[in-house]
């Protein structure tokens, strides 16, 4: 959780100009036995499925690690 904490700062650093306003939300996910834990940083908010590819495509071009997550509601 402290790692993925530090990783968020050092990414919204390098990336100030397109996560300036975005809060983070750390989230626990479990893959199994064979993969394990890992905690993925969620940002938002997003207004919507347009904006959040946009901002990941961004991302990507910078090599940073991005998915696209539809919430349920």
């Amino acid at each position: 959780l402290k790692a993925a904490k530090i990783e968020w700062l050092r990414i919204q650093k390098k990336n100030f100009d397109l996560l300036e306003k975005a809060k983070m939300k750390i989230t626990k996910v479990n893959l199994g036995s064979s993969k394990g834990i890992f905690f993925r940083i969620r940002v938002g908010p997003l207004s919507g499925d347009v904006e959040a590819r946009k901002l990941c495509e961004s991302l990507k071009k910078r090599k940073a690690g991005c998915l696209v997550i539809r919430l349920k509601k």
